[in-house]
């Protein structure tokens, strides 16, 4: 399959939550994206709202990188389904329209891309602890992104 991959970072470009900006500032540097050249897009939001349905306008297959605090081990790495939304990403967003809401109107819309995986790091509010956490989780992230884009191109 030759899909069109739309890969977004989402939370804050400074502080704590800036887990999806930096697995996207990696991936950027890595072979897979650069092998894929224009069937992998990258960027980055401070939140979802309806700006994230824009970014993913064309998209066959959308992954999102973003934060969580669900009172799970931090550092913890989730791949979430669209059908998981609602229960993850509602009730913990911090971001006011957040992913799950995002999506529905998408859907409602036909705007929603055929195929979308948010994963999902978990956060702690500790400054130095989330420092920690973050770092552990990147290059898992990473990987799974990578992993994720070899298969929808082979």
């Amino acid at each position: 399959m030759d899909a069109l991959v739309h890969v977004v970072g989402i939370g804050s470009p400074f502080g704590a939550d800036r887990i999806g900006w930096r697995v996207v500032d990696e991936l950027r540097r890595r072979p897979v994206v650069r092998r894929w050249g224009e069937k992998v897009r990258l960027s980055t939001l401070d939140r979802p709202g309806t700006g994230l349905m824009e970014q993913w306008r064309g998209a066959d297959l959308v992954i999102l990188v973003d934060g969580m605090l669900s009172g799970a081990a931090p550092g913890m790495v989730r791949c979430v389904r669209p059908d998981e939304l609602r229960a993850i990403f509602s009730q913990y967003s911090s971001h006011g329209l957040g992913v799950a809401e995002t999506f529905a109107l998408a859907q409602a819309l036909g705007s929603a891309p055929r195929s979308l995986t948010v994963i999902g790091v978990e956060l702690t509010d500790d400054e130095g602890g989330q420092r920690e956490a973050a770092a552990s989780a990147a290059t898992r992230v990473i990987d799974e992104v990578e992993k994720r884009l070899e298969i929808s191109h082979a």
